[in-house]
């Protein structure tokens, strides 16, 4: 879970599920509340995307990996706030989300990446 960023530290301490991927995609940092949310630990710089086993819309649709949200990013730059989503962990189990996104950019303009944030909203209504 190594990242070479000054605000790493913060993020693998914050009780909201967090994550951090590179401008390809892949999973580059993670804290304990994103992996249990997944219900799994994904494999730095080999998973994409996300850590969840699958994702679906808020109708059951699965969605596909060209479509998930950090996809976007990568294609767009332009953030994703408050998308409503449901992650299927390993165990079959699944949890309702909001994960917002935030693009993030280097001194000369160039992606490097996405912030992204999982709200768990199984007990909420929105």
């Amino acid at each position: 879970m190594l990242y070479n960023n000054q605000y790493a530290n913060r993020i693998l301490k914050q009780k909201e599920a967090i994550y951090i991927c590179d401008n390809k995609g892949y999973i580059k940092l993670f804290n304990n509340a994103a992996a249990t949310l997944w219900g799994r630990e994904p494999e730095v710089s080999k998973d994409l995307y996300c850590g969840a086993l699958k994702l679906f819309n808020k109708n059951g649709e699965e969605i596909l990996k060209e479509e998930y949200p950090v996809m976007k990013i990568i294609k767009e730059n332009n953030a994703i706030e408050a998308i409503e989503l449901i992650v299927q962990r390993p165990d079959g189990s699944c949890k309702k989300i909001v994960q917002s996104s935030t693009p993030m950019f280097n001194r000369a303009g160039e992606l490097t990446g996405s912030v992204n944030l999982l709200i768990d909203i199984a007990d909420t209504k929105l």
